[in-house]
C-alpha cells in the first residue's frame, strides 16, 4: 500500500515536470543570431541570382544556414504577425525578403543594410528569417 502511494507521487510529479517543460518549450521565442557568425557573407543579388540560376545547389549552400546578406532596402513591409524588410536584388519578378518579429524603427526604404538571417528557402522569393 504504501509503495503503490510512492509511485503514484512519483508519477505525479514526472506529470507536473513534463507539462513545466512543455509550457515551457511552447513558449519560447525563436533563437537569436546576435552572437552567432554568419556562415555565408553575400549581397541580396547575389543570393538570389543563386537560387534562380540553380536552386538545388544554393539549397545546399544556404538552406538552414546563417546568412549575412547585404543590400538596398527597395521596401518595408508590417502586417499582423509579421514584419518585412525587401531587398533590392535588381530581379522585378523575385526578391530577398527578410522576415523579423520587430523592425528597427531608424530603418526607411533606399537604407543600405546588412542582415544577419536564417535563411528558409526559395518560393517565389528567398526567404530569410
Amino acid at each position: 500500500m504504501m509503495m503503490k502511494r510512492i509511485l503514484i507521487y512519483i508519477l505525479l510529479l514526472l506529470i507536473t515536470l513534463g507539462v513545466f517543460y512543455a509550457y515551457y518549450e511552447y513558449n519560447r521565442g525563436p533563437a537569436s543570431l546576435e552572437r552567432q557568425t554568419a556562415d555565408v557573407k553575400i549581397s541580396a543579388d547575389e543570393l538570389l541570382t543563386s537560387f534562380l540560376t540553380d536552386e538545388q545547389s544554393a539549397n545546399e549552400k544556404f538552406l538552414d544556414k546563417v546568412v549575412l546578406v547585404s543590400g538596398r532596402i527597395e521596401g518595408i513591409e508590417k502586417e499582423d504577425n509579421t514584419n518585412s524588410i525587401v531587398l533590392d536584388a535588381n530581379d522585378p519578378m523575385a526578391r530577398v525578403v527578410c522576415e523579423m518579429e520587430e523592425l528597427p524603427a531608424s530603418l526607411k526604404e533606399g537604407d543600405q543594410v546588412s542582415i544577419k538571417a536564417r535563411c528558409t528557402g526559395f518560393l517565389i522569393d528567398v526567404i530569410l528569417v
